[in-house]
């Protein structure tokens, strides 16, 4: 391959709108958690910008060739995006307000200036001197406002899950374990992974493309099971527990899902 010449405004602008991107979706991501949880993308993503994320996330998935870097919702969403979220009334009132005060138009205004750019360099259009300091002043001016140290530490940040099939398989592991223990009537004291995972926002049917409503079951009556009273005399009762509720048939659902999830693996 002979030299490549990349233009040097080219460069500058990538790197300043890798910043501003990433700090805008990682601010996002932080603040509306705080309000609204792990899936928080569900309630608080507008109707469109949220089909928008499923359609992407399904396109992606279905292409059996690329390697899947399971990334947040928030990076399936396009730059403009990102506006339309920040400014929906109840996103404003409830959090973006506290961030950027009574003055909606700064981050909107920033984003609306920086799309073309943006549009530019992600075409490898060339682009002018004035384009850089356009994106130089937006970067600097997101950097007063959210304030150096946050600022450097969302650059840094990518909300992904490089694990999430280790840790499918562990919670498919537990599942079984977890089984066997049950079946024999004996003590459970801690389910520790299905507690790790139960609320992450890749744990979600959105996200990995299917139902599971049978694992969340499965782990609801083990965790009821945790609970039940073990006094001299209750041993008939566990089992009569076990039996009623039909714990086997529970388990072999949530496998089922788990052996549909992990085949999808790539």
């Amino acid at each position: 391959m002979g030299k490549q010449l990349v233009p040097k405004e080219n460069i500058k602008i990538y790197c300043y709108m890798y910043s501003i991107e990433n700090v805008l979706r990682e601010l996002i991501i932080d603040l509306l958690k705080s309000i609204d949880g792990p899936r928080w993308y569900k309630k608080r993503l507008p109707g469109d910008i949220l089909e928008k994320y499923r359609e992407g996330m399904e396109c992606e998935r279905n292409i059996k060739w690329i390697q899947l870097i399971p990334h947040h919702p928030i990076y399936y969403i396009e730059f403009p995006d990102l506006k339309k979220i920040i400014e929906r009334a109840d996103n404003w009132k409830d959090i973006f307000r506290n961030i950027f005060g009574s003055r909606k138009d700064i981050v909107t205004s920033i984003i609306s200036e920086l799309e073309p750019i943006r549009n530019k360099i992600a075409h490898n259009r060339k682009v002018t001197y004035a384009d850089v300091e356009i994106v130089k002043g937006a970067y600097t001016k997101l950097l007063e406002i959210i304030g150096e140290k946050k600022f450097d530490e969302l650059v840094i940040k990518h909300t992904y899950a490089m694990d999430i099939w280790d840790r499918l398989t562990k919670l498919q592991n537990e599942a079984e374990k977890i089984y066997e223990i049950c079946k024999n009537y004996e003590p459970l004291e801690k389910i520790e992974v299905w507690k790790s995972i139960r609320n992450e926002w890749w744990f979600d049917e959105s996200y990995l493309g299917h139902n599971l409503d049978v694992i969340v079951i499965y782990f609801k009556y083990i965790e009821e099971y945790i609970n039940l009273p073990r006094i001299r005399g209750s041993g008939h009762k566990i089992e009569s527990w076990v039996e009623v509720n039909d714990i086997e048939t529970k388990y072999n659902s949530a496998q089922n899902v788990f052996l549909t999830l992990l085949s999808k693996r790539r």
